[in-house]
């Protein structure tokens, strides 16, 4: 029923994700601070956000942006979805988990916000 297309390159920063069953297109603009984004940077991006859809469908565009300050990894995200836009930061000693955790807080956003409209 529901297939995974894979992730095309779109532009050098951005890159669109096929990865709902309904076939909605989330787009992710990765850019980069002090840092060179790689695609393995890219690519776990991609992986940690298509989590995201799991709670809504409704997310339009999101813009990551990776920064390198001396020894401290961050990574920063903005969400639009339909109905708000949600931001959130986070920061480790590496790049790949400051994603994830990233993702985590996202993800908990996410539902928080879903929340909030389903009781309304």
């Amino acid at each position: 029923m529901g297939y995974r297309v894979p992730i095309a390159v779109v532009s050098a920063k951005a890159i669109a994700v096929n990865a709902s069953k309904k076939e909605n297109v989330m787009n992710i603009t990765v850019s980069g601070h002090h840092v060179d984004v790689t695609d393995a940077m890219r690519q776990h991006v991609a992986e940690k956000f298509d989590k995201l859809q799991r709670h809504i469908d409704q997310i339009v565009h999101i813009e990551v942006t990776l920064i390198v300050e001396k020894v401290v990894h961050k990574a920063e995200a903005n969400i639009h979805i339909s109905g708000a836009d949600l931001f959130a930061t986070a920061e480790s000693n590496d790049m790949y988990t400051a994603i994830d955790a990233l993702a985590e807080k996202l993800d908990r956003q996410i539902i928080k916000h879903k929340e909030k409209h389903r009781g309304r």
